[in-house]
């Protein structure tokens, strides 16, 4: 008789939150990657977009702070979700 493998009962962890300068490189890496000559690496897209970061305003510099709050705050939730069912799953 084969063995049959049990269910998993793990419950995965949510994504981590982002931060802002991930939310900024994330909008801007492709845009800037066409921009630039087609032999140019990761490595150099990546020092252009922290030159242009680091220039940016605190104006400027606010969606992305608002983003990752908000990514922060679904973070949080989903956290407690999970924690909720990992106690769920304990007492039943």
């Amino acid at each position: 008789m084969p063995k049959t493998k049990k269910k998993s009962r793990k419950i995965e962890p949510p994504k981590r939150a982002s931060s802002k300068y991930a939310f900024f490189v994330r909008e801007n890496y492709k845009k800037l990657r066409q921009s630039l000559s087609s032999s140019t690496t990761h490595l150099m897209v990546m020092r252009k977009l922290r030159e242009r970061w680091n220039s940016l305003r605190s104006a400027e510099k606010a969606r992305y702070l608002l983003m990752a709050e908000q990514d922060r705050r679904r973070y949080a939730r989903e956290l407690n979700d999970r924690i909720d069912e990992i106690i769920t799953n304990a007492l039943s």
